[in-house]
């Protein structure tokens, strides 16, 4: 049977998370069990994302050929161009809108 969760990492995690969690309560006015718990969820977050960015194509679990990498790459490129444009007319919308905001 294949074991879902491996008690050996899973209790060096905790530790982990327990020693970082209690940096963060020293140096900020959180309470321990509240710094414990944002330490769990990024490293929990950050699990998911490193997981999701692995299957990708060209990513450790499924590599690709150089050819492959620049076709995607230009195929990601197109595809977000949209997504781009949109954000830094909004960003230069906004920085305009706070420099006549605060110049006045």
């Amino acid at each position: 049977m294949k074991k879902i969760v491996d008690l050996k990492y899973t209790l060096r995690g905790l530790v982990i998370a327990c020693g970082i969690g209690y940096i963060l309560a020293s140096f900020t006015p959180l309470p321990f069990w509240v710094a414990f718990s944002v330490v769990v969820f990024s490293m929990v977050i950050n699990g998911i994302i490193a997981d999701y960015e692995d299957n990708l194509p060209g990513g450790f679990n499924k590599p690709m050929s150089q050819e492959e990498i620049q076709l995607e790459k230009a195929r990601r490129r197109k595809r977000l161009f949209p997504y781009r444009l949109t954000f830094w007319i909004i960003f230069i919308v906004t920085m305009a809108f706070l420099v006549w905001r605060l110049s006045s």
